[in-house]
């Protein structure tokens, strides 16, 4: 074979084994990555030497859409602090939500999404005891979603003397206790096998058709402040999944039934008309109960009643002293669930298109509690000539109705919301009502006398409910043709049914 031969020959040989070599570079970058192709907490877990477990510690598992679960694990005994892997459900929309096609700019689902806060709630609980022969489980949900860490404690077969009153002894291991809420009460009650024999051989009257949930309310009487409670039981009825038929509720405050609104918000949540247990409402602590015979049954202690989703500091939530622009599906199906609970006929769809648009005037007039007449702060003088003006200012494309919230009972107020395209208001509790509006609504704040603009309530209120927001300073409430033309313009400059975008 000649030289030139000889070099051409070479020549191919090495492009051949340059081919293969790269061939056989690709195989084992892909091979590479099958085998790396780990989320990195998997591998951090893998490098991680395990934490020491917590004493009659379990994470507990998904919760199961049963009311009543029967108890899953032999025994408290193993102890973990791995959270259970679990995905998030999703949950329907609500009757009363419709459904938009825009951009929906804003919307904070990753800290005020339902799906997110429920399957947050969902995934961080810890069984703090759960005992097989008896049936006993104790579990504690907490959410992380905000920085209060909102809890709710759910105790299965536990026995009692009055639904209010301490639990009674039971095997629940010694040294049991709440995570997030330190304290001794749980040592009471928590006896390990000291208080099995107690258990067993008590006498007791056992309670399996309903769910007694324990609610120490804030405040009954200011609508604003009262709503923490009922959007925080829409959150536990969610999160544990229960029967609305099934709920009965023990109030842990010492306001008896002096608040009859309020007990009407807590009878619709309760679709079978148990009668509201009120702790010092003359003995009533203890309906039913025969010679001293305690009660087992199934407990739920929802979580705080001062704070909610409204007062979140977590960002993008930023409370209420300081603008937020979150949108909130958990908000918006919180508010749709509570409005359904009443039964009322009035639904999206019904109300629109409207022939006018509709604005709501939120009077605020002297009103009785605890037979007291009082007055209010921040009233509007000549408020029936204030109306005539605007609706004259307004023209004949808009309807102005002038409604005093405050002497309405949930459901009608409800109703006038729902009926509504914009609430006009000074600033006070009676434009919470404003959340009921149809989602692209709009409300107006005025603010003067005693409360400045700095106070964001009802601003960021009108964001989580994806309305429109407008607001301006009277100062003096001696209003004239200037202020009513004002308002006027804030009125008209809303885009109603569009995505809204607070300022």
């Amino acid at each position: 074979m000649s030289k030139r031969s000889w070099i051409s020959f070479l020549v191919m040989v090495a492009v051949a084994l340059l081919y293969l070599w790269s061939v056989s570079s690709a195989n084992g970058d892909s091979d590479e990555g099958v085998r790396v192709g780990v989320d990195d907490d998997a591998l951090v877990a893998l490098r991680t030497p395990p934490r020491p477990t917590s004493h009659a510690i379990t994470r507990a598992p998904a919760a199961t859409p049963t009311p009543t679960p029967a108890p899953t694990h032999p025994t408290t005994t193993l102890a973990t602090t791995e959270k259970v892997a679990t995905s998030a459900p999703t949950f329907p929309e609500g009757t009363s939500l419709p459904e938009h096609n825009d951009a929906n700019r804003n919307e904070c689902d990753p800290v005020a999404g339902r799906d997110r806060v429920l399957g947050d709630f969902r995934r961080e609980v810890r069984v703090v005891c759960e005992d097989k022969p008896t049936g006993i489980r104790v579990l504690e949900y907490v959410s992380r979603s905000f920085e209060y860490k909102p809890q709710i404690f759910l105790f299965e077969n536990v026995d009692v003397e009055y639904f209010n009153g301490d639990f009674l002894p039971n095997p629940c291991p010694v040294g049991s206790y709440f995570e997030e809420e330190r304290s001794n009460d749980i040592q009471k009650w928590a006896q390990g096998e000291k208080g099995r024999e107690l258990y067993n051989t008590r006498k007791v009257r056992h309670i399996t058709d309903r769910t007694f949930v324990r609610v120490k309310r804030f405040d009954v009487y200011n609508i604003y402040e009262a709503f923490h409670a009922y959007f925080n039981a829409y959150l536990m009825i969610q999160v544990l999944r229960v029967n609305q038929t099934q709920v009965q509720f023990v109030m842990m405050d010492t306001r008896q039934g002096d608040s009859p609104k309020d007990a009407l918000w807590w009878n619709s949540m309760n679709r079978n008309a148990f009668p509201i247990i009120y702790t010092n409402n003359h003995g009533q602590h203890n309906v039913g109960m025969v010679d001293g015979v305690p009660y087992r049954a199934r407990l739920v202690r929802s979580s705080s009643s001062g704070t909610s989703i409204l007062t979140s500091k977590r960002p993008p939530l930023l409370g209420r002293s300081r603008d937020h622009h979150c949108k909130s599906s958990l908000f918006r199906s919180g508010v749709a669930w509570l409005r359904d609970n009443f039964g009322s006929n009035v639904t999206w769809s019904h109300i629109r298109p409207l022939p006018k648009t509709v604005v709501v005037w939120s009077s605020r007039r002297p009103y009785q509690r605890d037979f007291h007449y009082n007055h209010v702060p921040r009233q509007l003088p000549r408020e029936d000539e204030f109306i005539t003006a605007l609706q004259a200012d307004l023209g004949d494309k808009y309807e102005v109705r002038n409604v005093d919230f405050g002497a309405l009972n949930p459901d009608k107020s409800i109703e006038e919301a729902s009926n509504a395209d914009v609430i006009v208001g000074v600033h006070g509790a009676g434009l919470t009502w404003a959340s009921f509006l149809p989602r692209h609504g709009g409300l107006v704040e005025l603010f003067g006398g005693d409360r400045g603009s700095n106070n964001r309530h009802y601003h960021n209120l009108a964001s989580l409910a994806d309305i429109h927001y407008r607001s301006m300073t009277l100062g003096s409430f001696n209003w004239n043709a200037g202020v009513v033309s004002s308002i006027k313009q804030q009125i008209t400059s809303i885009p109603l049914h569009q995505a809204s975008s607070e300022p």
